[in-house]
């Protein structure tokens, strides 16, 4: 149930992803763990990587941002890994040691 609802609501291409909430994006990329524990677990892995923390923070995110533009989504895409490819998201988490 739980990746029918992803599919439904991700689709193949990160272009594809308009604003949304950090919320909805850490309960895709999380899945299996309750919504308050995905939003901070992705806050971590985001603050872990400071690369992509300061590319966020030109686009005037902070940690306590709440709706993601479709541009700071593409750059955590671009980090931390899309959500279709998991090896790849696995791999960056390693990179940045993100966990």
């Amino acid at each position: 149930r739980i990746s029918l609802e992803i599919s439904n609501f991700v689709s193949e291409s990160k272009k594809t992803w308009k604003m949304r909430t950090k919320r909805e994006l850490a309960q895709t990329y999380f899945p299996k763990i309750t919504a308050d524990s995905a939003v901070r677990k992705l806050t971590t892995w985001i603050k872990n990587c400071k690369p992509l923390t300061k590319q966020l923070a030109k686009t005037g995110y902070r940690s306590s941002t709440h709706t993601l533009t479709e541009r700071q989504i593409s750059m955590i895409f671009d980090y931390l890994g899309s959500l279709n490819n998991n090896e790849e998201c696995r791999m960056k988490n390693e990179e940045y040691e993100l966990d």
